[in-house]
């Protein structure tokens, strides 16, 4: 069950882009990854990284000294934005109502 105490928590959860800015250049983390630049590109655009890849970005993060960045952070930037969804999705719904109304 969602709580307002679970949106507070993931208010201070680091976010995908702010993962991804880790890295000096898009280029930099397709490069560690040993993917077309067009992939990270997506998941800058798109602000996600796909669960599949978790494991690779933890990994070329620690290479590159980024020892926050791990499965763990990478599944709490997703839960967050699972909620931010959810949290506009709810706004949306009750503004529409309202109007309604």
């Amino acid at each position: 069950m969602l709580t307002p105490d679970t949106f507070r928590v993931s208010e201070a959860v680091m976010t995908f882009p702010e993962i991804i800015a880790r890295w000096p250049s898009l280029q930099d983390l397709a490069g560690d990854l040993s993917l077309p630049v067009k992939n990270v590109r997506r998941w800058q655009d798109i602000g996600s990284i796909p669960a599949e890849w978790f494991v690779a970005v933890q990994t070329a993060a620690k290479a590159r000294g980024f020892t926050d960045i791990t499965v763990r952070t990478l599944s709490e930037a997703a839960h967050a934005r699972r909620l931010s969804k959810v949290s506009a999705e709810a706004a949306n719904d009750a503004s529409s109502t309202e109007r309604a109304a």
